[in-house]
């Protein structure tokens, strides 16, 4: 949210090297800068607005991530899925990682004038409707301002007195933006975000008329501070329940507030009145201090014992970018099918003759309705500061994807709900639908949510390996961590991704499947190997240069690692790419395991050098020790060829790794003795918390399936099978008018076409019945083993009766059939055909 002088360097940024000296250096520059060509408009937005003074929003602070003056690094430009600076011993020239909440910076009465793009509609909305760090130096006095800062740090809380100016400045701000409400904005354990709007408003009585009264605009920092509400109406997993209901949201300092709907935002944690969490941002949150902790504590014996290699900046923090995919179909064909409208995905639907089969979707054309859609959605993001960077055609028809800046782990998890809201509302409002489930559509590609995670400080990423990897020891032991993270708790790395809309995405067209495994690549598998068999590291990783052979052609890099998007954890140059994530799910519980279980590597890791260093070694010689047995231990983990291969299953087994293929097996490996201790032990989950959080997935399971199985039921019994009887009829009463005028024998196909339609009619009616007992059978059972009824005999159940009808779909007059078909909700009325 805002700026933390106190954690940064204390020499200025504006001090480094490659800044500008002058307004004709600035000028030369942004000369250069423009005629820079660049497919992505956010590169010419990188490129172009290298300062950080913007008329009416600067722009400096993006998704907690400050951009600040440097000459443009073209293809090296990073978002969620991009590359940092490769430079390991220098701060990143563009990208510095502040606190986690800024978005946008405060201005500099010594940059240089802002560019004509930076002044552009566009660059002037950026932030127009946050409130941004500069919004409150404006609006606060400095001791006011310094108070919010040590808040934000956790150096100090805030204390009535400070939430009550706090309070002023932000209604204030609220207040000139024509904004008549707010909102405590905080996320329970489910799809969507909770609101209340609450209005600006207390009534007085008038001293000389006590009877009567007068309203006036009212926000204290006990509102700001605190809310209440009836915490057993949001999933809990018992720790509220009607009897004992209350719980509270509690103002998050570290975000910041924002106007949406013509209502102030203000994030906050959700939790019960006796501190526990039923929200998964205080989880994510409690996850990022104990990493940050776990780091930190590297570096301190790291710096003390390698001076020369020490590292100066271990202000550290968790970023992802999450790369968020959705499909877009005409809404009067969304509303026309009940499963997309209760369920998000389709429970029955015959494959289209054309579906992604020339490969000519991904990255083409938009399709006019949808490009007006999206580009809407972008800009009202915009607004509310939301960096996102790309929009773009994805594989399957009807789906798109929508990328965002790298930046803090909270701030990203706020964003992408914010993004999904948003995706939602601008769609209705355009006549679409926007689809968030995994697989809508069978048959074709699902949707994902690509956590591209790593551990940050201002010099970028600590898995930016540089050019000799081998030494670059906090890189190694960063590394290592994580593989041994991976390895010793990949059960509830799986059990993460267990949601409902995975069960039909994972393990095939471009999802990975959950069999847990780790990508490196060929050149850091290379260097594993040498540092596993104790041999010396030879040679450096510099990147090599491709030469097309055409003159006109530039050179460029290559990459030291290929794209492996069979992979369900892959490291791609500078962090590591969970991509097994669904598109519909909240990241913030995702994330919370990554840093947990990383956290509790690196702590094991130091403990271990610790127990070296009295043991008299050497310290250089402990850590090298300790990363090589650590990297031996994880071998396992790594994997680096096709994991859609039968070798791939065969090689898993051989070496002991789960291969949990359903949903509700997954979801029992979360309650388990091992992941209590290690919830435990890192703060971050108590023991009934994570009881909680089980019984919230398992149950969203069950519920889930529980709608999609009455789903598929009623539409097969009241619009599937009277529109094929009625086509039953039809036929035979034209079966029986042509035999009287052709003779039995010519009809006979057409009578075969009847017997097959009437048996298909009597296999679906039985079904139909076979699924309601099974549906009522689970229904009766509690615990674990409803999750595997559901699975199991539900599922099977559904997909028996959506056989039978995709059967007659194929085969019933297409006038007759009274849903829209794939062909129809995936290509008509959106422009493309």
């Amino acid at each position: 949210m805002f700026p933390t002088p106190t954690t940064m360097s204390p020499a200025p940024l504006w001090a480094a090297p490659w800044a500008p000296e002058d307004d004709a250096a600035a000028a030369d520059a942004e000369s250069a800068c423009c005629c820079c060509c660049c497919v992505s408009f956010f590169l010419v937005w990188e490129w172009c607005c290298r300062w950080e003074a913007v008329a009416a929003a600067p722009l400096g602070w993006v998704c907690g991530v400050r951009l600040v003056p440097g000459p443009p690094r073209g293809a090296d430009c990073e978002i969620a899925s991009g590359e940092r600076n490769e430079t390991t011993n220098v701060p990143n020239p563009h990208f510095e990682t502040q606190s986690v909440s800024h978005l946008v910076s405060q201005k500099n009465d010594e940059m240089a004038k802002p560019t004509a793009l930076a002044t552009s509609d566009m660059m002037a909305s950026f932030g127009s409707k946050v409130f941004s760090d500069a919004v409150m130096k404006e609006r606060m006095s400095p001791k006011l301002y310094l108070k919010v800062q040590e808040a934000i740090t956790g150096n100090r809380p805030i204390d009535a007195k400070t939430a009550d100016a706090v309070a002023a400045a932000l209604k204030s701000w609220a207040l000139s933006h024509g904004v008549t409400c707010f909102t405590h904005w905080f996320k329970p354990c489910r799809t969507h975000a909770a609101t209340k709007d609450v209005y600006f408003v207390a009534l007085q009585s008038r001293p000389d008329r006590p009877r009567d009264v007068e309203p006036i605009t009212k926000f204290s920092g006990k509102m700001l501070l605190q809310g209440e509400t009836d915490g057993s109406s949001f999933p809990s997993g018992g720790l509220r329940g009607t009897s004992f209901a209350r719980g509270y949201t509690v103002w998050n300092p570290t975000s910041m507030p924002f106007i949406m709907h013509n209502c102030l935002f203000v994030p906050a944690i959700f939790g019960t009145m006796y501190g526990q969490a039923t929200g998964p941002i205080l989880h994510l949150m409690r996850s990022e201090t104990a990493v940050v902790t776990a780091g930190k504590r590297f570096f301190d014996l790291f710096n003390r014992l390698v001076p020369s290699q020490a590292v100066k900046n271990t202000d550290l923090r968790s970023c992802v970018g999450l790369e968020q995919e959705i499909f877009v179909v005409d809404r009067k064909l969304f509303s026309m099918r009940p499963d997309l409208f209760l369920t998000g995905r389709t429970v029955m639907g015959a494959p289209p003759a054309l579906a992604q089969q020339p490969s000519d979707h991904y990255w083409g054309p938009l399709p006019a309705r949808v490009r007006n859609c999206l580009k809407a959605a972008h800009t009202r993001l915009w607004e509310m500061g939301v960096p996102v960077t790309q929009i773009h055609n994805e594989v399957a028809p009807a789906q798109f994807e929508m990328v965002p800046y790298h930046g803090p782990s909270v701030v990203a998890v706020e964003q992408n709900t914010m993004m999904m809201q948003v995706l939602e509302d601008v769609c209705e409002e355009h006549g679409l639908a926007c689809l968030l489930h995994e697989k809508p559509f069978a048959g074709v590609n699902g949707s994902g949510k690509h956590v591209n995670w790593s551990i940050d400080n201002a010099f970028g990423s600590l898995y930016n390996p540089g050019p000799n990897p081998a030494d670059n020891k906090p890189f190694m032991f960063f590394l290592a961590a994580f593989l041994r993270a991976c390895n010793l708790h990949s059960d509830l790395l799986r059990a993460t991704i267990a949601i409902p809309g995975n069960e039909f995405r994972l393990g095939g067209m471009e999802a990975p499947p959950g069999i847990i495994t780790v990508y490196t690549g060929e050149d850091l598998q290379a260097i594993i190997d040498c540092i596993v068999a104790g041999k010396k590291v030879s040679g450096t990783i510099g990147k090599e240069t491709l030469d097309f052979g055409v003159p006109q052609i530039p050179v460029i890099k290559r990459d030291m690692c290929d794209r492996n998007r069979t992979s369900p954890m892959a490291f791609t140059g500078n962090r590591f790419e969970f991509r097994a994530v669904g598109s519909s799910q909240d990241c913030a519980i995702p994330i919370c395991v990554m840093n947990t279980i990383v956290a509790q590597s690196l702590h094991a890791m130091c403990d271990e050098v610790e127990a070296l260093l009295r043991a008299k070694t050497a310290p250089v010689v402990a850590f090298d020790e300790i990363i090589r047995s650590t990297l031996t231990g994880a071998q396992r983990i790594i994997y680096n060829g096709d994991c859609y291969s039968q070798a791939y299953r065969k090689e898993c087994a051989k070496r002991g790794l789960i291969n949990i293929d359903s949903t509700a097996k997954a979801l029992a490996l979360w309650d388990t003795p091992k992941n209590r201790d290690l919830f435990a032990s890192m703060k971050v989950l108590s023991e009934i918390e994570l009881k909680a959080l089980a019984h919230m997935f398992r149950r969203f399971y069950v519920k889930t399936v529980e709608v999609e199985a009455k789903c598929c039921l009623d539409m097969a019994r009241t619009l599937i099978l009277p529109a094929v009887t009625n086509f039953q009829g039809v036929l035979a009463n034209s079966i029986q008018t042509a035999r009287t005028v052709v003779g039995t024998k010519s009809v006979e196909p057409q009578r075969q076409l009847l017997v097959s339609v009437t048996q298909l009619i009597n296999s679906l009616i039985t079904a139909n019945s076979a699924l309601e007992a099974t549906i009522a059978k689970a229904l009766r059972l509690r615990g674990q083993r409803q999750a595997f009824a559901f699975n199991s005999e539900v599922g099977a159940a559904m997909l028996t009766v959506r056989v039978h009808c995709d059967k007659l779909e194929t085969i019933t007059n297409g006038a007759m059939w009274p849903i829209p078909r794939y062909a129809q909700i995936m290509w008509h009325k959106l422009g493309s055909l």
